[in-house]
């Protein structure tokens, strides 16, 4: 994934972050250590924006969850041709689309989830990213 999707704010965070230096993690589990390896970071920053960007791609029905129905659902449009199911913007539907779409969807599910507000949707809502940079940005 191009890091330039999330344009200069990466950018930012990574210097407040090389400024800073990684804050040690004191709660377990703490939130705002996404990626679990110990230390609140710029890169958990960068995990949860990879995944906040995938989760209205990958939630095909647009339900607000992230589940095997938006698979059965992908498969569908893409078995009948439909144009939804050109995932990577082609033009054209082919099995680049259901290789992507899949490694996507595997991607978002088998990573923590980004739901901070607490309001049981695993959505790309404001809500959630700012919480999330909050706890980032006080440690745990």
């Amino acid at each position: 994934m191009s890091r330039n999707r999330f344009g200069g704010l990466v950018g930012l965070v990574l210097l407040v972050g090389i400024l800073s230096g990684a804050l040690p993690v004191a709660a377990d589990p703490c939130p705002a250590d996404y990626n679990g390896d110990g230390f609140v970071t710029p890169q958990d920053i960068y995990d949860f924006l990879e995944i906040w960007y995938l989760l209205p791609k990958v939630d095909f029905n647009a339900d607000g969850v992230v589940s095997t129905q938006d698979i059965y659902d992908f498969a569908a449009a893409y078995g009948a041709g439909l144009p939804s199911a050109d995932y990577n913007g082609s033009g054209t539907v082919s099995v680049d689309d259901l290789s992507a779409f899949m490694a996507d969807w595997y991607t978002v599910t088998g990573s923590p989830s980004t739901d901070f507000d607490g309001d049981g949707r695993v959505t790309n809502d404001e809500d959630d990213i700012f919480i999330f940079l909050e706890l980032w940005r006080i440690g745990c």
